[in-house]
């Protein structure tokens, strides 16, 4: 019953892009390269590490190095509970970013879906002085997905809404959507490679292409332990 409910929402949510007709320039090509390590300490509780490199201007470029660091709590099998922070390096600033997230998964058969409901804050410094006369930005982001899996692969439709807001306005910032590739290398490692289309929004749509790179991990942190100790 609640795949039912859920598929549509997310089914519309992919498809946002393709109702509002509007006009957009093409700025880059990206290039994503991430490690992302999931371990899971306890039965409901782990931690996420994900360091990542961006590329830009034709993925010639260096853009930033940024490191997500996210214990989850899982309710149940379907429902978790994630905080995170996000350090993001250029060559000429650091800027943070701190999320809180509630994400549910549903499996049927072969099938996947997930949604990530998150609120995230991007500071430029902890200094309070500098709040004073530059207010952090407050962000709502809806990640959508559906996925299905043949054997070792997988394919995955991907919408990532972003609005900016305060305490009067609620704007959409980013629309980015796209399709993930996945390979099971084996039981704990595989690789995505990801194509997403990038929208900005303002006066025109600033579309921004990119393309994601990821080997992730999958660590059951007492059955590693064991496995050294032996």
């Amino acid at each position: 019953m609640m795949i039912r409910i859920i598929t549509p929402i997310i089914f519309c949510s992919l498809m946002y892009n393709n109702l509002i007709a509007q006009d957009y320039n093409i700025r880059d090509q990206e290039l994503w390269t991430s490690y992302n390590v999931k371990i899971d300490l306890r039965k409901k509780l782990a931690l996420s590490i994900n360091p990542e490199i961006r590329w830009n201007e034709g993925m010639s470029q260096f853009k930033n190095f940024n490191i997500l660091i996210e214990p989850s709590y899982r309710i149940n099998n379907n429902l978790s509970l994630e905080l995170s922070y996000r350090n993001y390096q250029t060559p000429t600033s650091v800027n943070h970013r701190i999320h809180s997230s509630v994400s549910l998964r549903l499996k049927k058969k072969k099938w996947r879906f997930n949604t990530k409901m998150a609120h995230f804050v991007d500071l430029r410094t902890f200094d309070h002085d500098f709040w004073s006369s530059n207010r952090p930005e407050h962000y709502l982001r809806s990640k959508n997905t559906i996925g299905y899996s043949i054997k070792r692969f997988s394919i995955t439709a991907i919408s990532d809404l972003r609005f900016n807001f305060d305490d009067i306005k609620f704007d959409l910032s980013t629309n980015r959507y796209g399709m993930a590739f996945s390979y099971d290398l084996n039981k704990s490692n595989s690789v995505q490679i990801t194509q997403f289309i990038n929208e900005s929004h303002g006066l025109k749509i600033i579309r921004n292409y990119i393309l994601s790179i990821s080997l992730e991990s999958d660590i059951n942190l007492k059955k590693f332990l064991k496995t050294k100790k032996s």
